[in-house]
């Protein structure tokens, strides 16, 4: 079987870790501009004091494409996450 670069899949960990004493909020924004071939298990949460959360990033291309788009990960109090939702 041949497997041409548009059938190629594959998922990379991203280790958020807080090191700090209070939770902290997170929240990736951008990820819409990359298309379908990036997706995340989640584009949001709470990562508890002194803890790390491991996000998976799958990449699934379709063809071949030059992407130059921004990510951003941002990070806020926990407080203020939950008064957003």
């Amino acid at each position: 079987m041949f497997l041409s670069l548009s059938d190629r899949k594959e998922t990379k960990m991203i280790f958020l870790r807080n090191s700090t004493l209070l939770p902290v909020a997170w929240r990736v924004n951008g990820m819409d501009n990359l298309g379908d071939e990036f997706s995340l298990t989640t584009e949001h949460g709470v990562i508890d004091a002194k803890s790390e959360f491991a996000l998976q990033m799958h990449f699934r291309a379709v063809r071949p494409i030059n992407i130059k788009k921004i990510v951003r990960l941002e990070v806020s109090d926990a407080l203020f996450y939950s008064q957003m939702f």
